[in-house]
């Protein structure tokens, strides 16, 4: 299986310019836990993203007034990009060693075209070795016994 089986398209985006109020407005409106911070709206190239945790460790944690601040100085930049075509182990281990939990799907152009989250491999995982467990045991329930075979 492959990533871009899995991945989910639906991504919102900001720049890095972005005022913080806005961005955390974004993650309101849109109900999401996260908001990826793309290079510009034309190239959709990430490099960056912010969580509401990302928010509360830089503002509350620092003590910092959030009036004035940008999605730059709130965003995760240890992010991994992926290829849709990467394989899911692949990219399960690409992601365990950037020891992050989302991937950014990207093209041949370094351009967003979703995200995948560990817990979807793992599901996925879970999905497809049950779905083959299943299949061996239907294919030898259909076998002829050794009974029906001698007689």
């Amino acid at each position: 299986m492959l990533v871009r089986d899995i991945m989910n398209q639906c991504s919102v985006v900001c720049t890095e310019d972005m005022p913080l109020e806005k961005v955390y407005k974004l993650m309101q409106d849109n109900n999401c836990d996260h908001i990826t911070v793309v290079e510009n709206y034309a190239h959709s190239t990430p490099i960056g993203i912010i969580t509401e945790h990302d928010i509360c460790l830089q503002v509350v944690g620092r003590g910092r007034n959030p009036r004035g601040l940008t999605a730059a100085n709130v965003m995760n930049t240890n992010i991994t990009r992926a290829r849709a075509t990467l394989t899911l182990a692949d990219c399960a281990l690409l992601m365990e060693e950037s020891e992050v939990k989302r991937a950014f799907v990207v093209d041949e152009n370094g351009t967003l075209r979703g995200m995948v989250r560990d817990i979807d491999i793992q599901v996925s995982k879970n999905r497809q070795y049950i779905e083959d467990l299943t299949s061996r045991v239907v294919s030898r329930e259909h076998r002829p016994s050794v009974a029906n075979r001698i007689f």
